[in-house]
């Protein structure tokens, strides 16, 4: 072999293995808490500054969670309270002692209120 084939090989090579060890952060990489990866294409963020999207309200640290997108949102969100659907209908599920429960639909800018006072959190629909 000669030189130049070595150095075209080696180069080839090196940008082989940059590529396939470069990862594309996903919406997931900023994602709260007990968001899994496979469930959601766009992840809730923290705090409800937007009257447009959803927001299940919060009574931990982890704080109020916003749900700007339309689509089907699961994870594990401690100590949710009531849930405002803003410009799109809302679904939400939950635990509570142990059982899953379902609430909603509900229309635009209406409350879900679980009314079994604070629940865990696990799924927001939002379309």
């Amino acid at each position: 072999m000669n030189v130049k084939r070595i150095k075209t090989l080696t180069t080839t090579l090196l940008a082989v293995v940059c590529i396939s060890s470069f990862t594309v952060p996903s919406a997931m990489a900023t994602a709260p808490p007990g968001v899994s990866p496979a469930s959601v294409t766009i992840a809730p963020t923290r705090g409800c500054t937007d009257d447009n999207a959803g927001c299940w309200y919060g009574h931990t640290a982890q704080g109020d969670m916003q749900f700007s997108a339309g689509d089907i949102y699961s994870g594990t969100w401690a100590a949710r309270g009531w849930y405002t659907s803003g410009n799109r209908w809302g679904r939400v599920g939950y635990v509570f002692n142990g059982r899953s429960y379902e609430r909603g639909p509900v229309g635009a800018y209406d409350v879900i209120k679980p009314p079994e006072g604070t629940v865990t959190g696990k799924m927001v629909e939002r379309r």
